[in-house]
């Protein structure tokens, strides 16, 4: 059970990384410096 609470914790991880970045991108984007 341990392994696979891990491994799905690390999966959220990535989602929310690569969220963090998109939306690190629309704000640089988006500003208009």
């Amino acid at each position: 059970m341990t392994r696979d609470l891990i491994g799905i914790f690390c999966q959220i991880c990535r989602k929310l990384a690569r969220l963090y970045q998109n939306l690190n991108l629309l704000i640089a984007q988006s500003s208009p410096e």
